[in-house]
């Protein structure tokens, strides 16, 4: 499969797509391979069933595990590029405020994720499963041409615990359909439900194209099929890259562009 990889150096950040393994793309290292299979057993050895609530739950909760290990790496490849710019002279002192800034802010993060992680961790133990909602999109007709397992910030704060309401996200074929599952907390509805709302009322291409632009500016853990990838020539990849590093050079930034769409 194809995985993008983010590299951060003292040029800044940079997008590679990258062919790897399939059982190393899905591979989560956060957990041993005994509590992983303890964990998502029912997820991984069974078929999905959309109407059963633990599945789906679980599913949801494997995205905020991974989560919680990408935040928690983020802020140790902060301090070690920052690090890394003393040692080549980029940085003058060591203290710079700018990177200070930036490190204390991936290490906020961090904690507010580890938070977010332990209401999910209270749900499991209780067998809760109810207390996450999910929102279920088919794709259909459609070839695979993708998997998703992540989850990010809606970038809407919730004034209860000034930080984002979290979403998790999950893509995956079973035969000729592509489903699409957002999952996140009761409380967090009014705000994530700002992110696919739209997606209600989309017809076949726009509700594809949406969902090709929020898996491409939003979620780090991600793969696309070797097929789907050999029809991107070299400009539409291009697009694709830039548009991913928006997220982290200009947020605000607001790119259409049909080439974004990650479906046939």
């Amino acid at each position: 499969v194809i995985m993008p990889r983010l590299t951060i150096d003292s040029n800044g950040p940079k997008i590679d797509f990258l062919k790897i393994g399939t059982g190393k793309a899905v591979t989560f290292t956060g957990l041993c391979g005994k509590h992983d299979n303890e964990l998502f057993q029912l997820i991984d050895d069974y078929e999905i069933d959309f109407n059963n609530a633990e599945q789906l739950f679980l599913l949801s909760y494997r995205s905020v595990l991974k989560g919680l290990h990408a935040s928690e790496r983020a802020a140790v490849d902060m301090e070690a590029i920052y690090s890394k710019r003393l040692q080549l002279g980029k940085s003058k002192s060591r203290f710079n405020p700018a990177w200070a800034w930036t490190l204390f802010e991936f290490m906020i993060s961090a904690k507010q994720f580890n938070d977010y992680k332990h209401i999910y961790d209270q749900i499991y133990i209780n067998k809760k499963w109810n207390n996450t909602i999910h929102k279920h999109f088919i794709l259909y007709p459609q070839k695979p041409t993708i998997a998703v397992n992540s989850v990010f910030p809606s970038n809407i704060f919730v004034d209860a615990r000034k930080c984002p309401a979290e979403l998790s996200l999950n893509i995956f074929p079973i035969g000729d359909k592509t489903h699409t599952l957002f999952s996140y907390l009761p409380h967090h509805q009014p705000e994530v439900q700002k992110i696919f709302g739209q997606l209600d009322f989309a017809d076949k291409y726009f509700l594809r194209y949406e969902i090709s632009k929020l898996v491409l500016y939003r979620c780090e853990n991600f793969v696309l099929s070797p097929k789907i990838f050999s029809t991107f020539n070299t400009k539409q990849i291009e697009i694709i890259e830039h548009f991913m590093l928006q997220r982290h050079l200009n947020p605000r930034v607001n790119i259409d562009n049909p080439s974004l769409c990650l479906f046939y």
